[in-house]
């Protein structure tokens, strides 16, 4: 009795998590189809959809580009750029890509020079390999360096030394970059609407600093509540925007 039951629920659980993709699918197809015939709110509407049901809103990289797609068809830019940036995070080496979002950012307004590129993002491995496969890679090495010291722990070569030592150089500046790349990257946000004013401080009774438009990009800093964001540009200007007319 109780294999019956183990079977059954089994079989339930199968059921149900075919169902959820066959859904997701559902929406994925029926976005293309919206778009195809030019209503793109509806196909972002059902790309969303889709996206939601399959848990990958932040992992699913052709998902974002055909997102960002969708709404530059819209004319949408800020949402364009953003999810063609989270696509680029996802697919670094993907030339579609890399195409449309550049093409996307020269339509926006503000051109703003960055002056935060140091000497370590030239090593960067951003534009090579996603935040996954880095960690793979770290992984690897990682491993192939105790693989090397165990076996010349037996045989005691020259060579093994040197492979070993090199691992494990290797190991440190890869971990080095990853780090640059990763552990202290602020989350970045787009502007949405077609004006957005920037202040020093929350509040629009404040000091306006600057404004900025659709397009716009920037990184969080800091955050109060679901009303107001604290934002930096590339050019290293700082204020408080509203959430409202941002995605983030």
């Amino acid at each position: 009795m109780k294999v019956k039951i183990a079977a059954i629920l089994s079989l339930l659980f199968y059921v149900s998590i075919f169902s959820y993709i066959a859904s997701a699918e559902t929406f994925m197809n029926s976005a293309l189809a919206e778009y195809d015939q030019g209503d793109y709110s509806k196909a972002i509407a059902l790309l969303k959809q889709a996206m939601a049901d399959e848990g990958l809103a932040g992992e699913n990289g052709v998902a974002h580009y055909n997102l960002g797609s969708f709404y530059f068809k819209d004319n949408q830019l800020g949402s364009a750029i953003f999810h063609y940036k989270k696509a680029l995070q996802l697919m670094p080496r993907d030339g579609d890509v890399k195409y449309n979002l550049e093409y996307a950012q020269k339509k926006a307004q503000d051109k703003i020079e960055n002056l935060k590129a140091s000497w370590i993002d030239a090593i960067s491995l951003k534009n090579l390999l996603s935040k996954k496969e880095q960690i793979y890679f770290l992984a690897f090495l990682h491993m192939a360096f105790w693989i090397f010291l165990i076996i010349n722990s037996f045989y005691k070569t020259e060579w093994l030394r040197w492979s070993s030592f090199s691992l494990a150089i290797l190991f440190c500046g890869f971990m080095v970059i990853y780090i640059n790349d990763f552990a202290f990257q602020k989350d970045f946000g787009v502007v949405t609407v077609s004006e957005a004013n920037v202040y020093s401080a929350t509040g629009q009774n404040n000091i306006l600093l600057f404004s900025l438009h659709s397009g716009a990009e920037f990184e969080i800093t800091d955050k109060l509540g679901n009303e107001w964001v604290q934002i930096e540009l590339a050019d290293r200007k700082k204020g408080w925007i509203k959430a409202s007319s941002i995605i983030f």
